[in-house]
């Protein structure tokens, strides 16, 4: 049985970030916590064990041990790597934008099981979409999640990406950098 200085969490990997020479930040999307940012000691090390489980857009069993400035990963156990998943650079550019719009828009340590469920079941999706309908989903992403904070109505007019992305941006106060990448979807 676990102690109170630890537990479980059902996480998708949205975020990383490296600190020393071995050690990375992640931030990982919760069904039971919301957002939470973890530390994960020796991921980078060539012979770790958690860093293939711990890859961008996995979706991960985790066992976390309270620390002091961080919470520790203990144990990490892949449920779903997304990023292996995903066909093309349009489903990739898409995976991220959907990952940066929840790091903006979301406290840290408030669940939302709703918006996690709606991210498994976008990601789910994204990989069966075909690459000329990976805006759309986007859209449809967006539109689900505007709607679960609370910031769109169930009965408004569905709108294009670049709307979607411009009312994020006005509600965060700066520029979504992943859009540079669905740029090159709307080339084609």
């Amino acid at each position: 049985m676990a102690s109170q200085k630890s537990y479980s969490l059902s996480a998708l990997v949205i975020k990383r970030k490296n600190i020393g020479d071995g050690d990375k930040v992640l931030t990982v999307f919760t069904r039971q916590k919301g957002k939470v940012r973890l530390l994960a000691k020796g991921i980078r090390k060539v012979g770790s064990r958690r860093a293939p489980h711990l890859e961008l857009f996995s979706h991960v069993d985790l066992f976390v041990h309270k620390g002091r400035t961080w919470d520790l990963i203990t144990d990490a156990t892949a449920t779903s790597i997304y990023e292996t998943k995903l066909p093309t650079l349009a489903h990739v550019s898409v995976a991220y934008c959907m990952a940066e719009v929840i790091d903006a828009m979301l406290p840290d340590n408030e669940a939302h099981e709703e918006v996690f469920t709606l991210f498994i079941a976008s990601m789910n999706e994204l990989i069966k979409t075909p690459e000329e309908d990976t805006l759309l989903r986007l859209a449809q992403f967006l539109r689900e999640f505007l709607i679960l904070t609370g910031y769109e109505r169930s009965q408004s007019q569905v709108k294009g990406v670049s709307e979607y992305v411009h009312q994020i941006e006005l509600l965060i106060e700066r520029k979504i950098k992943t859009v540079k990448l669905l740029s090159y979807l709307k080339e084609k």
